[in-house]
């Protein structure tokens, strides 16, 4: 009997071990995939930006600099929380088997009226943006308001996409966005274009474009989760938005708060400081490869209560982008300004300190974007809301108290980033090492929450 019993033990051990290192496998393989996708992706967003950038100098880019940010602003910021609320949705539902919910028909119902509002809000702001942003061109002021159900439908594909975990769909889609954006970017210079307008109307487009390659696979996919009524979805849903917005702003608003601030002497900056931020963000590409493939299974691991593997996960990824960011930090103060007028020419400089002050707020963006993915998983919208929030008025307070236009916005960023990043860990950490000391709580802590609503 004892010998039965030790047999028993040693092959559910085994077993057990075999699934952690099959899951640990999932999960890089899975990154690793998506991780494709947004290098290529990557490569293109830097290929268009130094092509647009060369062709048309400070000046005439300075507008289509702004366009970026603010298209990236809105878009990520606003239509982001779309994809992570119908990913965890469905990823949840398959984790526990309880599949009933139309989460794709009630989320995109929601999205729907979130771009019919932005539209608005554009069309009201239409007068300072032009004005002050886009240099009095229509058509990108045209191209933003494309850019909108553009992205809402990219950001719900994936969405689908991720919550099914199929990834190698998924990284299609930013790889043919950036492609695309790219190769239309490059017909469009060739033709004799040497404005930012038709420019902006590429990058508006891009996003839709990339759906055209998924059809067959959303189509084949699973669009339910678990069962939530309409309220609990749009309180989960407005956190939600306000946490990625939030985030969305530190990561942005750089060249926007540049163009605002700067004043006639000044209108190259913007141009020049996007081209500093895109040459020492790479890391934020490996994140987003990261993140999409962590999301559904951080919330599968919740779901299930397997804190254990949750944790670990997270310090895997947390340790290997720490590395990344450091050596980023490094490299921007030091061959930084040279890669930086070799790739978008001459009239494009910064010095170390400008761009190791942006690459540390990379860095730090880096680590507070990942930890956000944790307390998505966790469900704890209202604090990731609150500590963006925070990350946000501790960015505008430091703009607002030094004199120095791109001192100001450098450490802005670099504080704001910092400090969300702080709170997510003092939130995150305790709350697992809480559940980690409760091994014998009933499963389904969060499906308790979803049945009591």
């Amino acid at each position: 009997m004892t010998t039965d019993c030790s047999s028993g033990s040693a092959a559910r051990l085994a077993n057990a071990t075999e699934g952690t290192r099959t899951r640990r496998l999932s999960l890089f393989r899975d990154s690793a995939t998506v991780g494709l996708g947004f290098v290529v992706s990557g490569l293109a967003a830097y290929g268009f930006l130094a092509l647009t950038a060369r062709t048309l100098g400070p000046v005439r880019y300075a507008p289509l600099a702004t366009f970026w940010s603010v298209t990236f602003l809105v878009g990520p910021g606003c239509f982001s929380v779309l994809e992570k609320e119908v990913g965890r949705q469905i990823s949840s539902g398959l984790a526990l088997e309880d599949s009933d919910y139309p989460v794709v028909n009630k989320v995109g119902e929601l999205g729907l009226l979130l771009c019919l509002c932005l539209l608005l809000g554009t069309a009201l702001a239409g007068p300072f943006l032009l004005g002050k942003l886009f240099d009095s061109s229509w058509l990108l002021f045209a191209g933003l308001l494309i850019s909108m159900p553009s992205m809402w439908l990219q950001y719900m594909a994936e969405g689908v996409l991720a919550g099914n975990s199929r990834f190698a769909a998924y990284s299609a889609m930013p790889a043919a966005e950036g492609c695309g954006r790219l190769l239309i970017g490059a017909l469009l210079i060739w033709s004799g274009v040497r404005t930012a307008g038709p420019l902006g109307i590429a990058i508006a487009l891009a996003p839709a474009f990339s759906t055209i390659f998924v059809v067959r696979t959303l189509r084949s996919s699973s669009h339910r989760g678990p069962i939530v009524n309409r309220a609990h979805l749009r309180k989960s849903i407005g956190w939600l938005l306000g946490g990625i917005l939030g985030s969305s702003v530190l990561v942005n608003v750089g060249p926007i708060i540049v163009k605002a601030l700067a004043d006639r002497t000044q209108q190259a900056l913007a141009g020049r400081f996007l081209s500093g931020m895109v040459l020492v963000r790479v890391p934020l590409f490996l994140y987003n490869s990261a993140a999409a493939t962590l999301l559904p299974s951080l919330a599968g691991h919740a779901a299930s209560q397997n804190w254990h593997t949750f944790r670990k996960n997270l310090n895997h990824l947390l340790i290997g982008l720490g590395i990344v960011a450091l050596t980023t930090t490094v490299g921007a103060a030091t061959v930084g300004p040279t890669i930086l007028t070799i790739v978008f020419g001459k009239s494009y400089t910064l010095g170390g300190p400008d761009l190791a002050a942006l690459a540390g707020s990379a860095s730090a963006l880096l680590m507070a974007t990942t930890l956000s993915v944790a307390l998505m998983a966790l469900r704890k919208e209202r604090a990731l809301c609150g500590v963006w929030a925070a990350g946000v008025l501790i960015m505008a307070a430091t703009v607002a108290v030094i004199p120095e236009l791109l001192a100001r916005v450098e450490l802005g960023l670099l504080f704001g980033s910092a400090s969300s990043c702080a709170l997510m860990t003092v939130i995150v950490y305790p709350y697992l090492v809480q559940q980690l000391r409760q091994p014998d709580r009933a499963r389904g802590a969060l499906a308790n929450d979803r049945s009591s609503v």
